[in-house]
């Protein structure tokens, strides 16, 4: 079994799984490529690494395995989901980076969005009352990285630039479309800690226009977007500390949720 985030369309000044750079899952991670995707489950893969990059090609089983313990019995019982993914390595400007695009389609029963009473809470659940599901969907995506600053010729350290770009099929899945750009990396502040990391990150969430009425009545589902802003202070090998503070303002549920602002301190031990 495999734990899903961080997989693919990962970007190196703004991926992981929450822990180290960015916090919100929006930044993380593309949120219309991990829709419908099991945290945890089987799946079997290709990677060919190149010298100009890497192509992975992936099969996974959409059960979720999470509380499993092996559960081979029936595996692809319930479909099929097929990742693949194309990275090339860039060098403009003399600077190291990375461009990627690639693409999921997922062949299981999914909630369609016409006749749900809500938006749904556990995608790809069905929502409200309704038992009507599409057997299909799909998300592409393309992903960039590139450092402006290198601090060293032997080893990645420094800053630079990351985006995410997505277009998905509307219904089943919420996002229709997703935009996501920043800056990070290490810390540009000479004398500072060497573990010490950055990011200023600003994401747009497209959601689907084919809600139903009833849904469109109730949540007024609209477009998302937010801010993020965190500092990584490596304290010592073992400590870090991430000041962090964001401007949310939520798309889905609209009516029962107001934009926000958020603030949070990270610490990471490690053992």
């Amino acid at each position: 079994k495999k734990v899903l985030v961080g997989e693919m369309d990962q970007d190196r000044f703004a991926g992981g799984n929450g822990t180290q750079q960015f916090m919100n899952q929006a930044l993380a991670a593309n949120p219309a490529y991990l829709l419908g995707l099991p945290y945890t489950g089987f799946a079997v893969g290709l990677v060919s690494p190149q010298k100009w990059g890497q192509m992975t090609v992936v099969v996974r089983d959409p059960e979720s395995r999470t509380t499993d313990t092996l559960g081979l019995d029936n595996l692809f019982a319930k479909g099929v989901i097929v990742q693949s993914e194309v990275r090339l390595k860039t060098n403009f400007f003399g600077l190291p980076g990375d461009q990627h695009i690639g693409g999921v389609w997922k062949g299981f029963d999914q909630g369609n969005l016409n006749f749900l009473l809500s938006p749904p809470s556990d995608y790809p659940g069905t929502g409200g009352s309704s038992s009507r599901t599409l057997s299909q969907g799909y998300t592409v995506f393309y992903g960039f990285d590139q450092f402006v600053v290198k601090y060293s010729d032997d080893e990645e350290r420094g800053w630079g630039l990351f985006g995410r770009a997505s277009l998905s099929d509307g219904n089943p899945t919420p996002v229709r479309y997703f935009f996501s750009a920043g800056i990070g990396g290490d810390s540009p502040f000479k004398g500072w800690s060497r573990g010490d990391k950055f990011g200023l990150g600003w994401y747009y969430v497209g959601g689907s226009t084919e809600f139903s009425p009833v849904t469109q009545a109730l949540f007024a589902p609209r477009n998302g977007t937010g801010v993020e802003l965190f500092y990584k202070v490596q304290v010592t090998p073992w400590l870090d500390i991430s000041p962090d503070i964001q401007y949310i303002k939520p798309g889905l549920l609209s009516r029962i949720a107001d934009e926000a602002y958020v603030f949070g301190v990270r610490v990471n031990v490690f053992l």
